[in-house]
């Protein structure tokens, strides 16, 4: 790898690594303000364990409709009934906080 490639490679790593910690500190401000003002979420995700971290319910949607609707405590112990909901938590495994 040459001087140039590398230094892109760190300065592409450093910049996903800022993106993270924003996206993090964002939604720990958004927890913060849910506690402290009482506000409720719609949260529009793929990612369940930002789902599961920030939610005490879900609704699945799939090609635009409702597939299910389930309660964070059951998707954490997996009880989920949709294949598309599965496919959600299976690709969030070792994510979703308990």
């Amino acid at each position: 790898m040459g001087t140039d490639s590398l230094g892109r490679d760190i300065h592409a790593r450093l910049l996903y690594g800022a993106r993270i910690s924003i996206y993090i500190v964002g939604l720990v401000v958004l927890v913060d303000l849910r506690t402290e003002h009482g506000l409720t979420f719609l949260m529009v995700s793929h990612d369940l364990g930002v789902v599961g971290h920030m939610c005490r319910r879900i609704a699945v949607m799939k090609n635009g409709a409702f597939v299910e609707r389930v309660d964070i405590a059951d998707m954490r112990r997996g009880a989920v009934q949709h294949p598309y909901t599965r496919h959600l938590l299976d690709s969030s495994v070792g994510r979703i906080r308990s």
